[in-house]
């Protein structure tokens, strides 16, 4: 075929693609599809499986900004975000994933959100014991007073209740109460009414409260609405606001004209250079991400000035109130060690409304203890299942009744004495709230001949719902 026909039909061909893609020409009517729906697509890799590829598909013809976004968001993700993904998947995970989380946009260094999803129904009574007698008591349930409103019915564990008219409580009645008040001072206190405590003489609609000791259990019921009320909600019992603030992550990569332009033995150069730097910031952000404390600091040496930190994951925890789970390695590695594992998924997934799939980033010392521990095949509240690919990491995939947990050997740990510590992340409430987000700048300095490159990133994570996340600790 003459040279020239063939540019031809590749013009066309090109032209074809493009129109196509655009949705300019519909491919089903061109080649006779039955459906006349365009078919534009787009194979994208999926991070952690080696040649898979996805399509990019959604409604209307043609790609667009709008259906990458929402169907192959990774399409459009910043250069070095991409990078900073491909970088050191070994060692640094957590950041890595989320990276693929939402981000947010924050105009300050410090912010406030709104830490959990649902409010908690279920506090303890504090202080001294309620006496029985009287048709209201004085409750004290300590910080988690706010979770409750006015009016709202509550059950009261361990305590049996009455039936209507009868003086002799029965085994096993709940017992409840209406919140009708609040005291703020000097100690906050709910002031509550019995439901169905002790009949009193001559008041058929009313009774007396029951004796409540110390350590009792309250629960959230409902809210006791009036037919036709108008009603607006107390809003001491919202959930409070947490505050965080920003941190600021920099490197520079800079290669002079000399460097660049001399015969190296060994090439290293720019790429190698740059690869380097990012793998180093992207190390310093996942050791914050862990271990950070937030603080406004003045810094005294070598120059005076104020610093930003941020709380990491550890601190979020204990400060919001994660369950932190202890077990000893002898228990793990005795004959009933499969049963203290299933104690450990108990209490990580039940209690909360977190989702059923957590990720343990575990030290070796957890590693080791876990994989020692024989797993019976007749036990079917308990599956190992062998290793699973996802964000780029191999995780061990441990499956049970309660949820499934996704295991991975953290390096970090071990680096900063943890190796018998693992934490435990509901990817679901991890969220990645950005001030100025991930960038290089050249800069322009007239006494340094060369490149130089300031990559720059402030943010800070976020790990909504406290109780959804855990911190598991191994003891001898």
């Amino acid at each position: 075929m003459d040279k020239r026909i063939r540019w031809i039909f590749g013009l066309l061909f090109v032209a074809v693609a493009v129109l196509g893609a655009f949705g300019v020409i519909d491919f089903g009517t061109l080649f006779g599809a039955s459906t006349g729906v365009g078919m534009a697509f787009a194979a994208v890799a999926t991070p952690g499986i080696d040649g898979a590829g996805k399509h990019l598909s959604g409604e209307g013809n043609g790609l667009s900004l709008e259906n990458a976004n929402a169907f192959s968001p990774e399409m459009i993700s910043h250069e070095y975000d991409r990078q900073v993904v491909m970088m050191g998947l070994g060692g640094v995970p957590v950041n890595t994933f989320m990276r693929h989380l939402p981000h947010k946009r924050v105009s300050s260094m410090d912010f406030g959100y709104f830490s959990v999803d649902l409010r908690q129904v279920k506090a303890v009574t504090t202080g001294t014991a309620v006496a029985a007698g009287g048709e209201q008591q004085q409750v004290e349930v300590g910080a988690l007073h706010s979770i409750f409103d006015i009016n709202d019915q509550i059950y009261i564990e361990g305590i049996d209740g009455h039936k209507k008219g009868e003086a002799t409580p029965t085994v096993g009645l709940p017992y409840n109460a209406i919140v009708i008040g609040k005291t703020t001072t000097p100690t906050p206190k709910l002031i509550i009414q019995p439901i169905n405590g002790t009949p009193i003489t001559g008041k058929e609609n009313n009774t007396e409260g029951l004796a409540i000791p110390t350590g009792t259990n309250i629960y959230r019921i409902t809210n006791l609405i009036d037919e036709a009320q108008n009603y607006n909600t107390d809003t001491s019992a919202y959930p409070q606001e947490t505050r965080q603030f920003m941190q600021i992550f920099m490197t520079t990569i800079s290669e002079t004209e000399l460097s660049q332009s001399e015969k190296k033995e060994i090439n290293w150069g720019k790429v190698q250079m740059n690869q380097l730097a990012m793998h180093e910031m992207m190390r310093d952000e996942e050791a914050a991400t862990f271990f950070g404390v937030k603080s406004y600091t003045k810094q005294l040496l070598p120059k005076t000035r104020m610093v930003y930190t941020f709380d990491g994951f550890e601190a979020q925890a204990l400060k919001g109130g994660s369950p932190v789970i202890t077990k000893s390695k002898s228990a793990l590695l005795a004959n009933n060690g499969e049963a203290e594992l299933v104690d450990l998924l108990e209490k990580v997934f039940v209690g909360n409304s977190g989702n059923n799939a957590r990720y343990m980033f575990a030290g070796s010392g957890v590693i080791s203890t876990l994989s020692k521990i024989k797993l019976s095949d007749k036990r079917p509240v308990l599956r190992n299942e062998g290793n699973y690919a996802q964000f780029g990491v191999t995780f061990t995939k441990m499956s049970s009744n309660f949820g499934t947990l996704y295991i991975y050997l953290h390096p970090t740990m071990d680096v900063y004495g943890r190796k018998d510590t693992a934490f435990i992340v509901d990817l679901s409430y991890a969220d990645k709230m950005i001030r100025e987000p991930l960038r290089a700048d050249n800069i322009d300095v007239s006494e340094y001949r060369g490149d130089k490159k300031r990559v720059i990133e402030t943010f800070a994570p976020v790990f909504k719902y406290p109780k959804s996340h855990a911190i598991f600790k191994l003891t001898a």
